[in-house]
């Protein structure tokens, strides 16, 4: 089953986050700096990736995936710049 987890380099309200669905942390990790990479930078090392179970139900299948934007979110569901949210 997808664990979904908030994956991000450096503060994530500055430098931004994805939304991981992943079997693992270190999955959402290594998918999170994939898909941080493609914005110009994006190291495993440096990623980190907290669990945020509230979003688990929207998870999609079984295969690892990430969100980059809340427009590939259910309507109403917001995610990514939520204070509240985020910590």
């Amino acid at each position: 089953m997808l664990k979904a987890y908030m994956a991000h380099e450096g503060s994530p309200a500055f430098d931004g986050c994805v939304l991981v669905f992943a079997h693992t942390r270190n999955q959402a990790r290594y998918i999170g700096s994939c898909a941080i990479a493609s914005w110009g930078c994006g190291e495993y090392e440096i990623t980190h990736a907290i669990r945020k179970p509230a979003f688990d139900k929207y998870a999609k299948g079984d295969t690892p995936y990430v969100i980059e934007s809340n427009n590939e979110l259910p309507d109403g569901v917001a995610f990514f710049r939520e204070i509240d949210i985020i910590y």
